[in-house]
């Protein structure tokens, strides 16, 4: 079966006016939803701060349909904020998770490895899924990007290390043309889901 998630952001923490803003994510939440189809939420997009998801989504009392919702989370957090994150999302049965190393920003927080109990230099969306699933263990189901316009044989390698650490499926963009990059993720054995932005 195809998955089609759609991108929905949640209003910036910088909205001149958040009523209209909310009510707009609620219009574009519940088409999606109605449509069948998977609402991909980020996690502050681009660096920029916008109200988390989950909160979002009971303030306005939005149909919770785990199957249709498609949580991002990123390594620009404090390890307090992502455990609440992670926390909320059992909560609400909102188990299916998209993780990503994310996009960086002066305003936003970032995961040490000392933070998740691991070494090295950096947290990427490899060591977010290794605490995601030491910490949390058969609570999430989560996936990857892949990036198809990056060098191939590099984003191949990175998916590697990404499934071994429990990635259970990909998400990529439609690649017009390029039908080898998704022949080569077929090899990893794992669904393939395009996402709609």
């Amino acid at each position: 079966p195809i998955m089609i998630d759609i991108e929905v952001l949640t209003p910036k923490q910088s909205a001149e006016n958040i009523e209209e803003e909310l009510a707009k994510f609620a219009e574009k939440f519940n088409q999606v939803i109605e449509a069948g189809y998977s609402v991909s939420m980020p996690d502050n997009p681009m660096g920029e701060p916008r109200f988390k998801a989950l909160e979002v989504i009971l303030e306005l009392d939005l149909p919770c349909k785990p199957e249709q919702m498609l949580l991002h989370v990123n390594t620009f957090h404090t390890r307090e904020d992502l455990d609440n994150i992670l926390k909320e999302a059992i909560a609400l049965n909102a188990r299916r998770m998209l993780v990503i190393s994310g996009d960086g920003g002066e305003r936003l927080a970032k995961l040490s490895p000392a933070s998740i109990g691991m070494n090295g230099n950096a947290v990427t969306s490899v060591e977010l899924l290794q605490y995601i699933h030491r910490e949390y263990p058969g609570e999430f189901d989560t996936g990857v990007a892949f990036n198809p316009y990056e060098p191939q044989e590099h984003e191949l390698e990175k998916m590697k290390r990404k499934i071994e650490a429990g990635a259970r499926y990909i998400i990529t963009q439609p690649i017009v043309g390029r039908d080898d990059r998704l022949d080569a993720l077929r090899a990893f054995g794992v669904p393939v889901t395009l996402g709609a932005w």
